[in-house]
């Protein structure tokens, strides 16, 4: 009797088995994602917006709603505060720098003067997700700039309302929102920003 050895043995199983499609789908190899630490400006305890960042999203068509008048772009201006993740909202009827600074002007006078760390990901999620409560709420439908100042609004507050921190437990009472923090309730207005 004879016998074989197969050089590589354990490397040639291994290589056939890490290309074999039906193992990979019944034992997926599951990827640990190493979470970092947050930013110092993330965990001190300051008031609504001091530490903020701002992300601009657009255009978005509005029109005259007069006939022979073409749609023109619009943008969205999105403060985010990194402690409470308040979302401030407002509308810019372009990306000019007199229009930047009205806008800036606007939050400011609103808001209080603020600090603007670097590193985007918390206002990118912001934009997100004011970006999909628009759409779901007018969809492809011809807008004013004040109508869509509106609308703006409404997001705003949907996004204001959402809780800080989730939780499982049904005993918990009312959730803390960042709304909470801003004006000392929940702010929806009316079941017409509800979608």
């Amino acid at each position: 009797m004879t016998t074989f050895g197969v050089i590589n043995a354990r490397e040639l199983a291994r290589k056939v088995v890490h290309n074999c499609i039906l193992c990979f789908r019944y034992k997926p190899k599951l990827l640990n994602q190493i979470i970092g630490d947050l930013p110092s400006d993330r965990l001190r305890s300051v008031r609504p917006f001091l530490i903020c960042g701002v992300d601009f999203c657009g255009p978005v068509y509005t029109t005259h709603k007069i006939r022979g008048r073409p749609p023109y772009k619009s943008y969205i201006a999105i403060f985010v505060c990194f402690n409470s993740k308040a979302v401030h909202i407002e509308s810019v009827s372009d990306l000019s720098t007199n229009a930047v600074l009205s806008v800036f002007k606007r939050f400011v006078g609103r808001r209080g003067v603020s600090r603007a760390p670097h590193f985007g990901g918390l206002w990118e999620a912001a934009v997100k997700s004011a970006k999909h409560r628009m759409l779901r709420t007018i969809g492809d439908t011809a807008l004013t700039f004040e109508e869509l100042s509106t609308v703006l609004v409404g997001v705003e507050a949907i996004l204001n309302s959402r809780p800080v921190v989730g939780s499982d437990d049904p005993n918990d009472g009312e959730a803390i929102t960042p709304a909470h923090l801003l004006i000392g309730h929940i702010q929806i207005a009316g079941s017409e920003y509800h979608t």
